[in-house]
């Protein structure tokens, strides 16, 4: 991404700093109901109302995944959200639902299915379960509800990661988790070491965790919400809306609030590692609109914000990122359920800065 400059200090106000100027690389028109999910080799899972499209680097359309009428998105119900995960082989689909969770392929045939009762979020909202792929997709690991020993039938207090297998889809080994469906969940590069956030006794916490022998290992305490780990796997984002972190898997962190100076400023989940060296955050000021700020990854140091050529048709384009820490990033149109057709995708780089 090249050398960068750091912001004065007027930009903890009002002044942003500096501008980084984006180039556009690539654009699509895919109908988009959802975040882009990033997975294995610069392919991206795109959440569609009907389908999940499978993306190549440059954002061609590769293979489509048909929804089962039973999870499709619906417009008039935000219970019907689901989480998605793609096989690294490109052969399955995974989709969670807050009651069901299937495993499809591109004919649209479905391989794997389960029922559960649903997590719920602090308002007593159902939220959907999650599951991932390891990591020559042999495995699913899904993450489901079960009945503890307080649950009823309004509220569902465990969850266990259940191992199935890819080639004949039994499940062959079940374990209790701290999972609860409170985030996605985050996957290591070496698809070994995952992130979630779950609710402590108090309020939402963030860990990275690892399994052996089918036991989720001792936790590595990060921020609240997981966001992202970088290429190499030495470092993980996490935030809340008014803090960004960065830390290690031995327990290092780095605070971007944590003198206060960020206390007028609300940040998005929409963070990310845009390079190894660059942390990608959206970011406001006094409710401004959001604007996508650029920090230092080793020190959380602001370098500027990012200056698009060309305005969004919509100020949430900007709450979120994606990238592959591959120098680019990705800002997506979600134009609703009414009119999914208008969603888009732009692949960006930056350009240099120049001083504003």
């Amino acid at each position: 991404m090249g050398t960068l400059t750091r912001m004065s200090d007027d930009s903890l106000g009002l002044s942003p700093g500096p501008a980084l100027r984006a180039t556009l690389l690539t654009e699509a028109a895919i109908p988009l109901c959802d975040l882009v999910r990033p997975l294995a080799n610069g392919y991206w899972a795109a959440p569609s109302p009907r389908e999940v499209l499978l993306l190549d680097p440059e954002l061609q359309v590769v293979s489509r995944f048909p929804i089962p009428e039973e999870l499709t998105y619906r417009p008039s119900d935000s219970d019907e959200a689901i989480r998605v995960d793609v096989s690294p082989d490109h052969k399955w689909v995974v989709l969670a639902g807050t009651d069901c969770m299937m495993v499809v392929d591109p004919t649209g045939h479905v391989a794997w299915r389960t029922t559960y009762a649903p997590f719920r979020d602090a308002g007593g909202d159902p939220v959907p379960a999650c599951a991932v792929f390891s990591p020559d997709s042999s495995e699913l690991w899904a993450f489901v509800p079960t009945l503890g020993p307080s649950s009823d039938d309004d509220w569902v207090d465990d969850a266990e990661r259940w191992v199935v297998e890819t080639s004949d889809w039994h499940v062959t080994a079940m374990a209790e988790t701290r999972y609860r469906g409170i985030t996605d969940i985050t996957v290591h590069p070496d698809r070994q070491q995952l992130g979630f956030a779950y609710f402590n006794g108090h309020e939402p916490d963030g860990t990275w965790t690892t399994w052996h022998d089918n036991a989720e290992g001792a936790p590595t305490q990060g921020g609240w919400f997981p966001l992202d780990i970088s290429a190499d796997g030495h470092r993980w984002l996490g935030g809340t809306w008014h803090d960004i972190v960065v830390g290690d898997f031995t327990g290092t962190t780095i605070r971007l609030n944590e003198d206060g100076h960020w206390d007028d400023w609300e940040f998005t989940p929409g963070a990310c590692f845009v390079s190894p060296v660059h942390v990608l955050v959206a970011g406001r000021h006094d409710n401004k609109k959001y604007r996508h700020l650029v920090f230092s990854t080793d020190t959380l140091e602001p370098m500027g914000y990012i200056a698009y050529p060309m305005p969004f048709p919509d100020e949430h384009d900007t709450e979120s990122a994606r990238s592959h820490s591959d120098g680019t990033w990705l800002t997506m149109h979600i134009p609703g359920y009414a009119r999914p057709d208008e969603g888009r995708i732009r692949r960006w780089a930056l350009a240099g800065t120049t001083d504003v």
